[in-house]
């Protein structure tokens, strides 16, 4: 675990950084609300150290309980293991993420979307109760369990987390440049999140780009759109009722 919040500490470190260097992005940043970075910041508290904990002190011993012969019962090579995390559950969580979309399920994703602007404030903007409704945290708890070395898993799960956090930062990629013609075969990169968070109503509305690392998810089921937006832009306009949404989402907001 303690590798994991690491490798997610280092990345938002780096990422904080670099986006502070540009005036427009700092000017942004010191225009935010109290109410935003209330919001953002116990989303981030939440996401980044609350769920950790919750995954070592409560479900470990829940499943030692419960399960006490799946612990370290399952073998797998470094390469395996780590594919385990890097696709397949990416695969589940893109069904997950789907079904957030969902009108049953809609509130408790809502505040993602709320964000008047995509930045890695907000990579973790949910109400607080929104990480019980992600699949991560419980499937990966399991496996962690499970598996006789799970490094590789961890490895994978926080290279995952770290690439969350690009996509929110809102560092796109030229479409001109090598990294892009190398990275964009295969993996959701920021312009193609920021056209998961179009505002509805828009011409760039579209239920698209549900996928986490992989796009291969979104070009197999047909949910896949590839036109860029501007990640710099309003996306939504901040709710007046942020506060609320994060502790209690209600359900008479529209979507």
């Amino acid at each position: 675990m303690m590798f994991g919040l690491a490798v997610v500490f280092v990345s938002f470190s780096a990422l904080l950084i670099a986006s502070l260097r540009s005036p427009q992005s700092r000017s942004r940043v010191l225009s935010r609300s109290i109410e935003t970075w209330i919001v953002d910041f116990s989303g981030l508290v939440t996401q980044g150290l609350v769920v950790p904990l919750l995954q070592t002190w409560a479900l470990a011993p829940l499943w030692v309980l419960s399960m006490p012969r799946l612990q370290g019962a399952l073998s797998l090579p470094s390469w395996a293991s780590f594919v385990l995390s890097f696709v397949i559950i990416d695969y589940v969580y893109y069904w997950n993420h789907r079904l957030l979309h969902r009108p049953f399920f809609w509130k408790w994703h809502r505040l993602h979307h709320s964000a008047s602007e995509i930045d890695i404030f907000a990579t973790a903007r949910n109400s607080l109760l929104t990480p019980l409704f992600i699949v991560y945290v419980w499937i990966n708890s399991i496996f962690v369990f499970a598996l006789g070395d799970p490094t590789p898993f961890l490895i994978a799960s926080s290279l995952g987390a770290a690439l969350d956090l690009w996509r929110h930062s809102g560092f796109s990629l030229s479409d001109d440049g090598l990294l892009f013609r190398w990275l964009n075969p295969w993996l959701i990169l920021p312009q193609h999140h920021a056209r998961h968070h179009a505002p509805r109503g828009a011409k760039a509305d579209v239920d698209a780009n549900y996928g986490a690392n992989l796009k291969w998810w979104d070009q197999l089921h047909g949910t896949f759109d590839g036109e860029s937006i501007s990640i710099a832009g309003p996306i939504r306009a901040d709710d007046n009722v942020l506060l609320r949404e994060l502790i209690w989402p209600s359900r008479e907001r529209s979507s």
